[in-house]
């Protein structure tokens, strides 16, 4: 009977440790409202704030300058030691509109997942998610509160494994609003055009 017991306890733990959640930093504070999500640069620096994980798995965040990876920057990778609120500036200039891509590099299965739409990832599903958010540090405005999803086909479906806040980005594309001069300038073009070309009909 002991036999049996310490043979079952055993079973538990190996099934216990297989794959462990280790919560770090804070926990989410509401729904995703929107899955397979862009971010869009609002201005020319981007600020990603460590906001909190519960995975097993070890992974890296990094942006990533195009869906090739042919220019990138580690930015974090959980179980290391962060705890919440750590910030780091992309090294790169955005302009307003440009989309900030980010991947997670899954260290235990090789695994890559992208922000944006399903179809960037390997299995066709949204790794990454959104809600809006608001916090203010002396670095950005962060209005964003993404997080991913590590494993492949969704495992859980809760996209906490690993969250991070992403400032000065927006979630829908985003342009450049004219100045007001410019805008005379492009009115009194289009006048003299429409003019010039009634004249010329007139003649």
């Amino acid at each position: 009977m002991r036999r049996v017991v310490v043979s079952a306890a055993i079973g538990v733990l190996a099934l216990a440790s297989a794959r462990p959640a280790v919560a770090q930093g804070s926990s989410q504070p509401a729904p995703w409202t929107s899955y397979g999500t862009s971010l869009y640069a609002t201005g020319p620096d981007v600020w990603v704030r460590f906001f909190g994980a519960d995975a097993g798995y070890t992974s890296d965040l990094l942006w990533i300058c195009d869906l090739s990876s042919s220019c990138s920057q580690s930015l974090f990778e959980n179980n290391d030691g962060y705890l919440g609120g750590e910030e780091v500036e992309i090294n790169h200039t955005f302009s307003v509109g440009d989309e900030v891509l980010f991947r997670l590099a899954v260290s235990n299965t090789g695994d890559n997942w992208y922000s944006g739409p399903a179809i960037r990832n390997s299995d066709g599903y949204a790794h990454f998610a959104t809600e809006s958010y608001s916090d203010v540090t002396a670095n950005a405005t962060y209005s964003v509160l993404g997080g991913f999803e590590d494993t492949y086909g969704g495992g859980d479906g809760d996209h906490n494994d690993l969250m991070f806040e992403f400032g000065n980005v927006a979630t829908t594309p985003v342009s450049v609003t004219p100045e007001p001069a410019t805008l005379l300038l492009l009115g009194t073009g289009l006048l003299g055009l429409g003019l010039a070309t009634v004249l010329r009909r007139a003649a």
